[in-house]
């Protein structure tokens, strides 16, 4: 399709908008030899779309047409390969080695997130040790599910325990799930948003967000549809729990009242969960700048949790001006200069201009942006429970 080729001279006037510098958390470098790795066991194709020939000087290029300071770089999805133990855990060393030479040519310029060989456990594990403590690699790329299985899964419980020790930064990518209902179409196209929406539902449900609350997660594409399904989600299992005590009061004197009461108190503290939750999370905003799913994204995050990226070069270089100009026409002065650069500098520090900011990533404290966000939730709690108080005194006045 034309929209996947790269075509520089369709790129956007970087006069137009008014961002000086940006730090891309979504954007893919894929070695060559994953590439050719990939190819030799018959994958030229990731979620529809041509896996990409890298070239160093063109990367750099594409960095400085369009003002990116700097670009923390990850694999994205692998397809098919996850199905084969060997190859993934082939693909995960060679990855995590060759980001390691980019980051040590460029070290202002490029950030990396490690690859994992899941759904092997013990090789993850020791690939993650290898990556952050030996290559000091910036961050960990979680996919949404591994052979169907989603982060959720109490099998990923030692991954994602480790990684909360060590306070890492994780970036979750959507993959190919095993099968899809619209086969016709490239999975990138639907197949990949509900992918990460099921990978956060997972966590949800299984309790992970709340256990292993040191992990700095990074969502792709806006996280799928998270906004615009928080409040379906916020209702978890809570209406079979409240239907079940209507149920049981409902014939007894005033029980009507007390199974609403009841119903709706269980309703607001899985809100309550599911808010602080999912708005302690961070979202980039690659393939996501859309006005309604710009407006939905602000209410659940902020601009204290929105980074910017781009999904190069799966997203062709046009679309990064498009992006910068979507973002830009949303937020303002400070929100923008958080979103462009800042957020993704209280997670990768050492890109900023003072060395003496880089910080091993095992041992970063949660940062200023975590306790604004807090702050800004708790507000929207006290104001939600202002009502059900007035309620309270007006039944006692009426009484």
């Amino acid at each position: 399709m034309y929209i996947f080729r790269n075509s520089p001279e369709l790129s956007y006037n970087e006069e137009d908008v008014s961002v000086s510098s940006l730090i891309d958390v979504h954007h893919h470098v894929i070695p060559p030899e994953v590439r050719a790795r990939l190819a030799d066991h018959g994958l030229t194709e990731v979620g529809g779309i041509p896996v990409p020939r890298w070239d160093e000087a063109r990367e750099l290029e594409v960095l400085d047409r369009h003002r990116i300071s700097a670009a923390v770089v990850s694999i994205s999805d692998t397809g098919q390969a996850a199905t084969e133990a060997k190859l993934v855990r082939l693909i995960a060393r060679e990855a995590n080695e060759f980001y390691a030479g980019l980051v040590a040519r460029y070290p202002r310029r490029f950030g990396a997130f490690a690859a994992l060989p899941l759904p092997d456990v013990e090789a993850a594990l020791n690939e993650l040790e290898y990556a952050l403590h030996d290559l000091r690699l910036d961050g960990v790329m979680l996919l949404s599910n591994y052979a169907g299985r989603h982060p959720g899964d109490g099998a990923f419980d030692p991954v994602l325990a480790e990684l909360d020790r060590r306070s890492a930064t994780v970036f979750l990518h959507p993959a190919t799930p095993p099968g899809s209902p619209t086969p016709e179409l490239p999975t990138f196209l639907i197949d990949y948003v509900f992918e990460t929406t099921r990978a956060v539902a997972s966590l949800l449900r299984s309790g992970a967000l709340e256990r292993y609350t040191n992990i700095r997660l990074v969502l792709a594409h806006a996280g799928g549809t998270i906004p615009y399904l928080a409040g379906r989600l916020a209702l978890g299992e809570a209406p079979i729990r409240a239907r079940a005590v209507t149920t049981r009061l409902a014939g007894m004197p005033v029980g009507g009242a007390v199974a609403r009461a009841l119903a709706d108190a269980v309703l607001d503290r899985n809100e309550r969960r599911v808010d602080e939750a999912l708005g302690d999370l961070y979202y980039d905003t690659a393939l996501s700048t859309a006005t309604p799913a710009l407006r939905a994204l602000d209410a659940i995050a902020g601009p204290e949790r929105i980074v910017f990226g781009s999904d190069y070069p799966y997203a062709p270089e046009p679309l990064i001006g498009r992006t910068v100009r979507g973002v830009a026409a949303h937020w303002h002065d400070g929100a923008l200069s958080r979103i462009t650069q800042r957020n993704a500098l209280d997670l990768f520090p050492r890109l900023g201009d003072d060395p003496s900011e880089a910080m091993n990533p095992d041992v970063r404290s949660p940062n200023g942006a975590r306790a604004e966000g807090r702050l800004r939730r708790a507000v929207r709690a006290l104001a939600r429970l202002r009502p059900l108080r007035g309620d309270k005194k007006l039944r006692k006045d009426q009484s």
